[in-house]
């Protein structure tokens, strides 16, 4: 079913708004889904950072415990009852301890405690992280041997405590080591994380007490409208929280959103408004114009449109009217020319009808002279005999079929032509032929060599005044993807008729003209030949220089489709 121009113009507006809303929905999806997983790889990476950070202060904190727990002047001072021996001890502990401090950044106080929970040795002399342990009933709990954490939660103080058991060396436990951290250092920039609220951390201890968080909102227990990232610290109860609010993330993805959709509305219209006023401004006047256009097709007697289509279509009406015009004229014109042509070709036949009764059969001349070549060999004339082969295989080649040969093959041709004309001619010149070997196997055209050469013997050679020293070479050589063929000889062509065969040959018109006056296959045939085989890049010229006449053959290594005459 074909379709009307303006049915075509709205098929291709919808074509074009399908793909376009399409597109643009594929990308708002694609931007909000990349928005959120660059939100889920900043939070996941931001907590693992942290995580990472809360392991390393609380392995560092375990390491100073175990380092003080396992001193041997710490299990001294414990067991010792001598003064003496207790002031020593208590020194050194407080050298040591001072030592750890210095060291250790997030250490809040270090405090040695024998088994009844009351403390021996205070690193820090204040007492309310003490008391703040004490009060939540931590001292009265038995610990393994190992490092364990527990979190002092008060209303006034929250911080968590490395608790390490000091042994005997019976491996009895003689009191322990308590090392409550100070994580205001760590939580610093943990809190100073701004995410524009769509990513919330939260560091926790046991039983989910937040201990500090980058939002002042607590921990909720609903999950829904959220995406949660949870690490748990080594060895502890304490976790690293990442809750991503997912209503904040679309909250900046909205208005973008409605930007999105607000743009492609207004191009939908936009595109609505500019089909509609094509349609009326150009697809009706081009949809009534293609009606004239049908109706001069079917109706002799118009030779015009009428116009009125607008001032958009004024300009192609009046164009339209020139050709229909020029369309009239030529077709006049050709009538004419082929009536003429007609008639001249009715002519050319009557004449080529009348030239073939009159012609000697080829193939009677050809057994001819095969039989005089017999002939004079019996009679032992050897001349007259290689003369005669010499002439039957040069009307043998011309008679077999064929539009295309070997180089070697019109080489053949050549020689046989040359000696022939070295035989009538009788020492009046010398010939030379020069093709080297990679050619020989090269197909070009039939009959186009021995034509220059017999051009060179009759316009040149056989005009010559003396009757010896004449000069003919034939030479051949390959050059990249052309072939060139140069005959020389040192006749006598006239300056003139040098000027009158090049304008021949260099005019397009000029060299028509004379290819289709001439029968045969003279210079003119052979450049016009040349020109349509292989391009007006090839072609043969002419020039004269100290005496020698150089005719070059230029060719193409590969040779095109030869055209077929239709019959």
């Amino acid at each position: 079913m074909r379709l009307s121009f303006r049915k075509t113009i709205l098929i291709v507006i919808l074509l074009a708004l399908v793909p376009m809303l399409l597109t643009q929905a594929y990308f708002i999806n694609r931007v909000d889904r990349t928005a959120r997983e660059q939100v889920a790889s900043y939070a996941a990476i931001t907590s693992a950072q942290i995580e990472e950070n809360f392991n390393n202060i609380f392995r560092s904190i375990s390491y100073s415990a175990v380092y003080l727990a396992e001193n041997s002047m710490t299990k001294k001072y414990l067991s010792v009852n001598d003064p003496l021996e207790t002031y020593q001890a208590q020194q050194y502990l407080g050298e040591l301890f001072r030592t750890v401090a210095s060291l250790e950044p997030y250490l809040l106080n270090a405090i040695l405690v024998d088994n009844a929970g009351e403390p021996i040795y205070m690193y820090d002399n204040n007492y309310r992280t003490f008391n703040a342990i004490a009060e939540g009933g931590w001292l009265e709990r038995s610990y393994g041997n190992g490092p364990e954490f527990f979190l002092v939660n008060t209303p006034n103080q929250t911080f968590p405590v490395c608790v390490v058991p000091v042994h005997s060396g019976t491996n009895v436990q003689i009191g322990s080591i308590l090392i409550p951290m100070n994580l205001a250092e760590a939580t610093r920039s943990f809190q100073d994380i701004d995410s524009k609220g769509q990513v919330e951390l939260y560091f926790l201890g046991p039983d989910n007490v937040v201990i500090s968080s980058n939002t002042d909102a607590q921990l909720p227990q609903s999950t829904e409208g959220y995406t949660y990232i949870e690490h748990q610290l080594q060895n502890s109860a304490f976790r690293v929280v990442c809750r991503i609010n997912d209503a904040k993330v679309a909250e900046d993805f909205t208005f973008f959103q409605t930007s999105s959709l607000l743009t492609a509305g207004v191009m939908v219209l936009l595109l609505i408004a500019v089909g509609l006023l094509f349609n009326r401004l150009i697809a009706n006047p081009i949809g009534s114009l293609i009606s004239e256009v049908n109706e001069i097709g079917r109706d002799p007697e118009k030779k015009s449109i009428s116009g009125g289509y607008g001032v958009q279509l004024d300009p192609l009406v009046q164009r339209i009217n020139r050709m229909l015009e020029n369309v009239s004229a030529l077709t006049q014109e050709v009538l004419e020319n082929q009536k003429k042509a007609y008639t001249h070709e009715l002519m050319k036949r009557e004449s080529d009808l009348y030239a073939l009764r009159n012609q000697i059969n080829p193939h009677f001349l050809f057994n001819t002279l095969q039989s005089m070549s017999g002939i004079a060999m019996l009679h032992g004339e050897r001349e007259v005999c290689e003369l005669a082969a010499g002439m039957a295989g040069l009307f043998y080649y011309a008679l077999k079929g064929g539009d295309t040969v070997e180089v070697k093959e019109e080489l053949g041709m050549l020689r046989q032509y040359l000696e022939i004309m070295g035989t009538r001619l009788q020492g009046k010149f010398t010939w030379s032929v020069d093709v080297p070997d990679s050619m020989l196997d090269i197909v070009t055209p039939k009959m186009l060599l021995q034509p220059l050469v017999e051009n060179a013997m009759s316009h040149g050679i056989e005009k010559r005044v003396d009757q010896t020293g004449g000069l003919l070479s034939f030479v051949g050589r390959e050059q990249e993807e052309y072939l060139f063929f140069t005959v020389e000889d040192n006749g006598c062509l006239s300056e003139q008729a040098l000027r009158q065969l090049q304008n021949i040959l260099e005019d397009e018109e000029n060299l028509y003209r004379e290819s289709r006056a001439k029968n045969g296959i003279g210079l003119a045939n052979i450049q016009y030949r040349v020109k349509i085989l292989y391009g007006s890049d090839c072609g043969l010229t002419v020039s004269k220089d100290q005496g020698l006449t150089r005719f070059t053959l230029k060719l193409r290594s590969a040779l095109p489709p030869l055209p077929q005459l239709s019959s």
